[in-house]
Parts: structure tokens; sequence; C-alpha cells
């Protein structure tokens, strides 16, 4: 119930920005056919067209959007800006795309660069407002939903905040029944008594849906609730703390008639995604190698013949998707010959030659390993590849480590944006990047790799401190 409540009123914001362009668009193309003196020509057809394409946009940009951008619960403008800016681009870019492949160019300039900030103007202040309009008017009165918490206190507090957004759409929390300790009412939530008055406390405070909390502690005991409740005609939510028992985050997923707990998203599972992925890959790959690489080699090899005699490209095993060992290719920046070849590179390390530590800190050695994207042995996003022997370490100090194996290693990647970068000194430094390869991997998506690649080209022209 509450889901539906929350996933209508998307629906109906969305219909209701679509209705709301549509009229702007229309009188926006009326204002300029009379100030540029073109009214009554046979132009009403293919601006037809172009409409239908913008709120095509705007439609796929709503099938597209992550549960995690909605803005149905802020209040702040700002909170409602990228959005707003989101929608607005896909509207655009779906306009833009059908205009170079048709290669119409009837489109007046001034109309659709003077339309782009009149709907992202509308956009916003309907993302701003609307929602709350639409709760005023669907869900007062009989559509008033009394709540009844029933379990451990401490559980119910970490659900104010989202009991506090949802009664916005009309879900009042009347109280919590709890058999355990609680010295006074905790604020906003009186204690109603214990769960033997259930009964009672349903019809006195005409109670319409119950929350058990903590279902996973005392499964048998919850289960002659659930009955009481269910005889009572009244809704009945589980709030699971699977999550708190695991301590670690999970998904309900179902698949075949089956439902499975996961502790971990994979996007980069779908075919289509690691498609997408792999085109991006030789988009990029293919130019750089073809135009950039072989200058980069006459330089390398300069530097070498004046800085440091030996090999121009150095290579070592390094763990790949699923732990697999794989060569990879990078430019030397380090005397040839040196013994300490697993060692990390370290801040003024005796083993690089002067150059090469410029290039180093330009990213510059890393250039080769679009060899290995070519190959499909890397993705130019990714958690970086380790050493074998750096691999065995990090996963014995760090549970879990190994799960960041479930993609392709990276020229680069969101760890190494954050500001990760060279030598991992302690326990602290690997549990950083560990963290952000998995966001990284359980939050994939074409716009973020694009984010990725350029701060990454932003960091090669202002490279950080700990870039070594």
């Amino acid at each position: 119930m509450i889901t539906h409540r929350t996933r209508g009123l998307q629906s109906l914001l969305i219909l209701s920005q679509i209705w709301l362009f549509f009229f702007l668009y229309w009188a926006w193309y009326l204002a300029d056919t009379l100030i540029s003196g073109t009214a009554g020509r046979s132009s009403f057809q293919p601006y037809s067209v172009y409409c239908f394409w913008l709120l095509l946009g705007l439609f796929f940009e709503w099938l597209n959007r992550k549960k995690g951008l909605t803005t149905l619960y802020e209040f702040s403008l700002l909170k409602h800006a990228p959005i707003a800016s989101r929608q607005t681009a896909f509207a655009f870019a779906t306009l833009l795309i059908y205009l170079a492949i048709s290669k119409d160019r009837f489109i007046s300039r001034a109309f659709l660069f003077s339309l782009l900030p009149a709907e992202y103007f509308l956009l916003l202040w309907t993302n701003h407002s609307l929602p709350e309009i639409f709760v005023r008017r669907l869900f007062r009165g009989t559509r008033v939903v009394n709540i009844l918490l029933v379990g451990p206190v401490e559980s119910a507090e970490k659900l104010r905040i989202w009991l506090e957004r949802k009664a916005r759409f009309g879900f009042r929390t009347v109280g919590i029944l709890t058999n355990g300790p609680c010295a006074e009412n905790p604020p906003g939530l009186p204690v109603l008594g214990t769960t033997d008055v259930i009964d009672a406390v349903i019809e006195r405070e005409n109670i319409t849906q119950v929350i058990l909390l903590n279902f996973i502690n005392a499964p048998d005991h919850y289960r002659g609730l659930i009955q009481q409740v269910q005889a009572l005609g009244v809704r009945t939510l589980l709030a699971s703390n699977v999550e708190e028992a695991l301590q670690c985050k999970v998904a309900v997923i179902e698949d075949d008639g089956f439902r499975f707990i996961t502790l971990h998203e994979e996007p980069l599972e779908n075919p289509l995604n690691r498609g997408l992925k792999r085109m991006i890959d030789l988009a990029i790959a293919v130019p750089v190698i073809l135009f950039i690489l072989p200058p980069l080699c006459v330089l390398f090899r300069l530097v070498h013949r004046l800085q440091s005699q030996g090999p121009l490209f150095h290579t070592q095993t390094r763990a790949g998707l699923q732990n697999r060992e794989f060569t990879i290719i990078k430019f030397r920046t380090m005397h040839d010959g040196h013994a300490e070849i697993g060692k990390q590179a370290t801040k003024n390390d005796s083993r690089i030659f002067p150059a090469g530590l410029w290039l180093r800190k330009l990213g510059f050695d890393e250039f080769p390993q679009f060899l290995n994207v070519l190959r499909g042995e890397m993705s130019v996003v990714g958690p970086r590849p380790h050493l074998l022997e750096h691999n065995q370490k990090f996963a014995r100090e760090l549970a879990g480590y190994h799960l960041r194996a479930f993609v392709k290693p990276g020229i680069t990647g969101l760890a190494q944006v954050r500001g990760f970068r060279g030598e991992a000194n302690t326990s602290e430094d690997i549990q950083a990047r560990l963290q952000s390869d998995m966001v990284y991997l359980e939050n994939w998506s074409v716009p973020l790799d694009v984010a990725i690649i350029l701060r990454t080209l932003w960091q090669i022209a202002s490279p950080p401190t700990s870039a070594h």
C-alpha cells in the first residue's frame, strides 16, 4: 500500500509534467510565430513532430530514473535542480538525436534555445510544488491511514525519519506496542501498552495498518500476532531487519516464481549494460591507441634515452575479472633491473627516475593499458587491478575485498577520482578504496562512467597530491 501510493504519486507527477509542458510548448510556439512574424505559415506539422520527441524524452527519462532519484520528499529547490536538469537533458537529447538522424534543419534555433530554460524552470517548479498539492488533495479524510508499530522501541526509532516522510502521504503513526523495556515514551511515539492489548488498541485507535518490527528475531511470536491482526481486517507490514542481523545491505529479487535475498546489486550482469560499457570502452580505446599512444611512445623513448636506459614498456601479472590473471602493460617509469618488483610505489621512491615521477603524476604511464582494454582484459572505468601478492595481502586484512573482482578492472575508477591514489599504507586506505569500488559495482550506469572519465581528465590537468 505504501509503495503503491508513492509510485502512483510519481506517475501522476510525470503525467502532469508532460501535459503542462505540452501546453507550454504550444504557447511558446504561438509567441514565437507572433514575434517572428511567421503566423499563418504552414509550420505546424514539423513542430508537432518536435513536440512529440521532446515529450518522449521526458517519458524516457522517467522510465530510466533510479529509485534514489525521487524528489517527492524534498522541500528545497536545490534538491530538485538535478532532477529538472536531467529531465531537460533527456528531452532535448531525444529531439537532437531525431534532428541529426533526419537531417531536419527546419526548427528555429531561437525557439529551441529559448524553450530550453523555460522547460527547465517548469520542471523545477512542478517537481517542487505539485507533490505537495497532490498529497493535500488525495491523502486526507478517509484516506488517512492510522499506523500502529509493534516491537522494540529502539527499532521504531530507526524508522523515525521514514515515518515522518510518510506522514505527507496520509500515514499517521498512532503509537507503539512493546513487550521490551521502555523507561519513558519516545518523543512523538507514545507507548500504548504490550502486545496483549493489541485487539483493544486497534479498535480504540481505529488502526488500519500494523507494522511489525524485528520479525526475524521472534518469528513464532509474530506469526500469532499476524493471525490476530489479519482476523481484524487490518493491513500488516513486516519491517525487515535482515540487514541489521547480517550487518550488511541486502536486496530482494524475484526470479521464476522464487524470491531471494542478494547482498549486492550488479547492473553489469545485464548483457545490454555490458554491451553498452564495451561500446564506450572501444569508442575511447581505439582513438587513443591510434592517435595518442604513438606520440607518447616517442616521448617515453626519448626520456628513457636521457634518464634511464631499458625497455619502453613494463609488464606485470595482475588480478582481473574474477581474479583471473592477465598481463598489464604500462610505460616504464622506474629504473630497469631493480629487485623490488612487488613493492608499491611510494613518495620520493628512488626507483623512479626524475621525469618518470612527473609522467606518473599526469597518468601518462597508464596509456598502454588501452591495449588491455582493446583485448577485453580491462575496461576504461573499473576497480584498479593490483599485483597478485597485494591482492592476497589486502584480502587477509579486509573481508569482502575480492568482491571488487565481480567487474573488469579499469584504467581509472571511482576510488581514483575520489583521491584514493598512490600507496595504500593502512587498512583504512584499503577500506576507502574497496567502499568506492563497491559503490561503483552496485550503481553502475553510463552517466557514472562518463562522470568518472571527465573527472579523470580534470585530474590529468590538475593532479591530486596523492598521485605519485
